[in-house]
């Protein structure tokens, strides 16, 4: 039987970091919400529609990051970890994202939105990854080591 996985306790990130990483989030929820308006509004949706749509955007993005948050406050993913029960929550989100990706809202956006911005939004991973180095940095984040355990690796420059 494998020995089960160790999680050591949790660094608190600095607050310019966590600032940062808070910014990036409610950037992207903000975009998401303006390109659903867009798409509704360059497909020809009523100015009622449209802000019917952002609305229910904003909506939807609220309740998805309130219950993310509520499940690692409560520390129900952090029991989760390193069992089969941890995979249910991306299971849960990637179920949730195709459903909208290929729900007529999913298609509308896609074809209200122009091609340049959805390009250009995945300029957010440049932030998020500089972020995240800055917290490898602080030993918030970790990298496994080469027999998959959760061992800190020490970064050379």
């Amino acid at each position: 039987m494998a020995e089960p996985t160790i999680i050591p306790e949790a660094i608190q990130p600095s607050t310019t970091s966590t600032v940062a990483f808070l910014v990036i989030v409610v950037a992207i929820a903000a975009l998401f919400v303006v390109a659903a308006r867009v798409s509704t509004r360059r497909t020809g949706g009523s100015p009622e529609e449209t802000t019917k749509v952002g609305w229910r955007a904003a909506s939807g993005v609220t309740v998805l990051m309130l219950v993310t948050a509520a499940a690692a406050g409560s520390g129900l993913l952090r029991a989760a970890a390193g069992t089969p029960l941890f995979l249910l929550y991306p299971a849960a989100v990637v179920t949730l994202v195709t459903a909208v990706a290929f729900s007529p809202f999913g298609q509308r956006l896609a074809a209200g939105v122009p091609l340049f911005a959805l390009v250009g939004f995945q300029g957010f991973r440049l932030p998020l990854e500089l972020v995240l180095d800055r917290w490898f940095d602080e030993g918030v984040v970790h990298q496994n080591g080469n027999g998959g355990g959760n061992q800190f690796v020490e970064r050379r420059i």
